[in-house]
């Protein structure tokens, strides 16, 4: 999106080395160079420690690294409001409870008419009905939902068409269940 004038947030799990994160990683770089991008990342022992000098390296002179615990808002302050919100990585790996709040609260990270991009796994129980639904409900419109070849994986794209909400400081999204 060369010449693309807003802020990015990758809110994904640093951990994935997939295809789908490396392209997600690539599509935020043009938004380093008219606008500003942010990563951010699970923890303070993350052991993704390269990312700022990859970044560096690729000369995404405007993407900031940010290690935080993202499930809680404060993570998202100075990045939000947002015209892309990346949320990979994270719903395979919360409970079905935080799954619904964190959509529920993601018009708070964006600006209007923004894009979220997701991931999710179809092992069953197979949420992503349900998480298509509750995008509808928190007020998005479903742009694109695809699921890889052998049916283990699944991205939507959901653009926000209600209104972007306020960020609610230090509240918890979600928590990364035991053994994930």
């Amino acid at each position: 999106m060369p010449g693309w004038p807003g802020t990015s947030v990758q809110y994904a799990d640093p951990a994935a080395r997939s295809p789908l994160s490396q392209a997600m990683s690539s599509a935020i770089a043009p938004a380093s160079t008219a606008g500003s991008a942010t990563r951010m990342r699970m923890a303070p022992n993350s052991r993704r420690a390269c990312w700022p000098a990859s970044a560096q390296a690729a000369g995404l002179d405007g993407v900031e690294m940010l290690q935080a615990d993202a499930g809680i808002t404060d993570a998202c302050a100075g990045a939000v409001p947002a015209r892309i919100v990346v949320v990979c990585g994270i719903f395979g790996n919360i409970t079905v409870s935080d799954i619904q709040a964190t959509v529920a609260a993601l018009p708070s990270l964006c600006a209007p008419g923004a894009l979220v991009l997701w991931t999710r796994h179809r092992r069953p129980p197979d949420l992503t009905p349900a998480i298509r639904s509750w995008f509808r409900q928190a007020g998005f419109r479903e742009e694109a939902f695809d699921i890889s070849r052998d049916g283990f994986m699944s991205v939507g794209a959901h653009r926000l068409t209600g209104e972007p909400a306020a960020l609610v400081p230090g509240q918890r999204l979600f928590t990364f269940a035991a053994g994930t």
